[in-house]
């Protein structure tokens, strides 16, 4: 990056060149995210990993309903999640 000052006379000489780097920002959008049941009380979830834009992904958080949210290893890309009611619908969140 140059920057120079500019008036009606024209432009001054440029500065010395300038380098800077953005900072990361928060990863992407999880996707493929499948669902499937295991037993009548547990899911198997999985994703595909979203791109981290700059920073690695240190966890993965999955919220289902009013439940604490359950923390899952950056290297994983699925899960189990277990003590569910049976014939329960359940709405889950990966965020």
């Amino acid at each position: 990056m140059c920057m120079q000052a500019v008036n009606e006379a024209g432009a001054g000489a440029c500065s010395l060149a300038a380098q800077c780097t953005t900072p990361p920002s928060c990863p992407g959008v999880m996707s493929s995210v499948q669902v499937t049941s295991s037993s009548a009380t547990s899911v198997h979830v999985s994703w595909v990993a979203p791109v981290d834009n700059g920073s690695p992904i240190t966890a993965y958080h999955i919220c289902v309903d009013e439940r604490l949210p359950m923390i899952v290893d950056a290297d994983s890309v699925d899960c189990v999640i277990s003590d569910l009611h049976p014939e329960t619908t359940y709405r889950s969140v990966l965020v």
